[in-house]
């Protein structure tokens, strides 16, 4: 993941990194967010949410692996006022994608 001041992605922010719907806050899984490794990964560790319908949605079936929207996010706080132009980053595709279609 990352931040940059200007549209065409060459001017990087530099930011300290942070993480909420994890369940501690920057363990090295989160780190990995921000390490310029296409191949780490940063999951969040969200709790169940009752009554939820999530894995009928976007689970197998029977459990839902991972986080509902909001539940959790990934980010670079500044010391400064900084204005975010360009973002980029590498999401992996879910295992399933291609019963979902």
């Amino acid at each position: 993941l990352h931040f940059f001041e200007d549209v065409l992605c060459t001017f990087p922010l530099q930011g300290q990194a942070f993480a909420i719907g994890s369940d501690n806050a920057l363990v090295d899984g989160d780190v990995n967010a921000f390490d310029h490794n296409v191949t780490s990964v940063w999951t969040a560790l969200c709790p169940a949410v009752p009554n939820s319908r999530a894995h009928e949605i976007w689970g197998d079936g029977f459990k839902f692996h991972g986080c509902e929207p909001e539940q959790a996010f990934i980010g670079q706080e500044y010391q400064v006022a900084s204005t975010v132009r360009c973002l980029r980053f590498f999401q992996k595709t879910p295992r399933d994608i291609s019963d979902r279609e």
